[in-house]
């Protein structure tokens, strides 16, 4: 006699059934791993070349011999993890200085310094002794992470600098060093990279890798490279020049999701092979705005976005990063002169950038900039909702509240779904009205 055959109702709970064992298993397994690397009481250290020394070198230390350092360049690798890092010139003769604070109940910084036979070999190292899950969720005992590493290096070195980011904010200052190479990556964060004076070198070669995150290159005129290589995953990616260009540039940018802003020197001709396949492409005009001395270098534009925007528009566009913004307060409004001063079709900031811009005007008390920064923002990006809804903020601080209505409920017929900020401020406008 043949077997009755199971019902497709029992199968399917059968199989129902595993699947919810296999997500129980997995949630148990990850609280086990959360238990294992709970976070330790931070015990926050300041930090100083000496003590670098001696808690983690194990060969000749960071203070370079003269003699060496005037034959042998330094080849740099820093590789570090969930930190505020800084690099910047400084530091006396062969000296490379260490500065900061950090958590070292659950970050450790390691450096190694080795001479080859003919480079000298320094590595940084700062990664967390935890899980980054178990650091994230228990967010070191409902203290917070605070870690900053700022490396000073000495002018009369000769760098090829490597730089791993995987999660955190960076900001290298390398103007007036002497870089061969540079390579970047960063997997999640905020990348900053300027050349605030010449390099003291041709640059061989620069690469940047960004993953997901904000990723800006300040002062391309400086670094002194004949072809550069950008790319970004997911975020966006500005490249700035804030003067005359002196040598031909041939420069590939590459974004796969997202927004690329391209500052192209005044005195440079412009040519472009970059496009965007599902976006908006605004190239700037062809031809230099300002004449140089001498025939006029070619700025070459490769790559492009697969789905979003890119935009190039000629002017010294320095797009200074956001710890410059937090550390120069006024230069908000400096910044807002200059976007007086510049034809709209020009301006290379953002909807987002613009956005922030005015909300930090409007922390400052700067009521009256903010708006005029939201009305420019919604007039360049009529269909950006949240930038409607920012502007009605803006009205409702001056006292305009028919505006603030006006502009919070172009901000609910553009997004709907998205604009219950919008809703909200209507109800209060409105008393009892809908």
């Amino acid at each position: 006699m043949a077997q009755p055959k199971r019902s497709c109702l029992r199968r399917l709970a059968i199989g129902c059934g595993a699947l919810v064992g296999l997500a129980v298993l997995v949630v148990l397994m990850s609280l086990i791993g959360l238990a294992l690397n709970r976070p330790e009481a931070p015990d926050i250290t300041d930090l100083n070349t000496s003590n670098v020394i001696t808690a983690a070198n194990r060969e000749s230390g960071l203070n370079l011999p003269d003699d060496i350092a005037r034959q042998k360049p330094v080849r740099l690798t820093f590789d570090v993890s969930m930190v505020d890092f800084e690099v910047t010139p400084g530091g006396d003769g062969g000296e490379i200085a260490v500065e900061g604070k950090y958590d070292q109940a659950n970050f450790e910084l390691a450096t190694d310094v080795v001479e080859k036979d003919d480079y000298i070999d320094y590595k940084l190292k700062f990664k967390s002794k935890k899980s980054l899950l178990g650091l994230m969720v228990g967010a070191h005992n409902e203290g917070s992470i605070n870690n900053r590493v700022l490396v000073r290096l000495p002018k009369n070195l000769l760098y090829d600098m490597r730089v791993d980011m995987r999660m955190g904010e960076a900001d290298m200052e390398l103007g007036g060093l002497a870089v061969e190479n540079l390579d970047v990556k960063m997997s999640m964060g905020e990348m900053n990279v300027a050349m605030g004076a010449p390099n003291q070198t041709p640059m061989e070669k620069m690469k940047l890798r960004s993953k997901m995150g904000e990723t800006t290159v300040r002062d391309l005129q400086n670094f002194g490279f004949a072809k550069g290589e950008f790319r970004g995953r997911m975020g966006e990616l500005r490249l700035g020049s804030s003067g005359p260009l002196q040598r031909d540039v041939d420069i590939y940018a590459r974004m796969t999701m997202g927004e690329m802003r391209v500052s192209v020197p005044e005195n440079a001709r412009f040519v472009s092979e970059a496009g965007a396949f599902l976006g908006e492409y605004r190239g700037a005009s062809e031809e230099p705005t300002k004449a140089g001395s001498g025939p006029a270098p070619v700025f070459k534009l490769k790559g492009g976005v697969t789905m979003g925007e890119i935009k190039a528009s000629r002017g010294g566009t320095t797009f200074r990063s956001a710890r410059f913004e937090r550390a120069n307060p006024a230069g908000d409004l400096e910044m807002l002169n200059r976007l007086r001063q510049q034809p709209e079709e020009e301006i290379s900031l953002s909807k987002d950038e613009l956005n922030r811009l005015g909300y930090r005007l409007l922390r400052k008390g700067q009521g009256k900039a903010a708006v005029e920064v939201f009305e420019l923002n919604v007039k360049l990006n009529p269909e950006y909702a949240n930038g409607w809804d920012s502007l009605g903020e803006g009205y409702m601080a001056m006292g305009l509240n028919e505006r603030a209505i006006a502009s919070y409920e172009k901000a609910v017929e553009l997004d709907p779904a998205g604009s219950g900020n919008a809703r909200t401020m209507l109800r209060e406008l409105r008393g009892d009205q809908e």
